[in-house]
């Protein structure tokens, strides 16, 4: 996820767990494993990962109002590949994706 980090790491993850909570009508379960200035690394279930990108695509408010906006950018399968990318590196092992018309490599921004 990637946003500008205006909360305390206490604080952005009860706004996340609360924007999930409400997108999924049922308690959140979520962590937040690490921040890299304004990325932020976000362990979520299987079950709520798409609920969570579709959530967590926008403004927030925190609890005394003030605003931000954030949006997911990648999924991992692993937390290396989600160190990686926080650290600004393409994770190893990935590959372009390939447009399904033409065969041509797609570009895919992570930032």
């Amino acid at each position: 996820m990637v946003g500008v980090p205006t909360f305390s790491p206490r604080g952005l993850e009860r706004e996340l767990a609360r924007s999930l909570a409400e997108a999924i009508r049922a308690p959140a379960d979520l962590k937040l494993i690490r921040f890299s200035g304004p990325r932020v690394l976000v362990r979520v279930t299987n079950r709520t990962m798409i609920a969570a990108r579709t959530a967590w695509n926008g403004p927030l408010s925190g609890p005394s109002g003030e605003g931000i906006r954030v949006a997911t950018r990648r999924t991992f399968g692993t937390l290396r590949k989600g160190k990686e990318w926080l650290g600004g590196r393409a994770p190893s092992g990935s590959r372009p994706a390939l447009s399904r018309e033409t065969g041509a490599a797609r570009t895919r921004r992570d930032d």
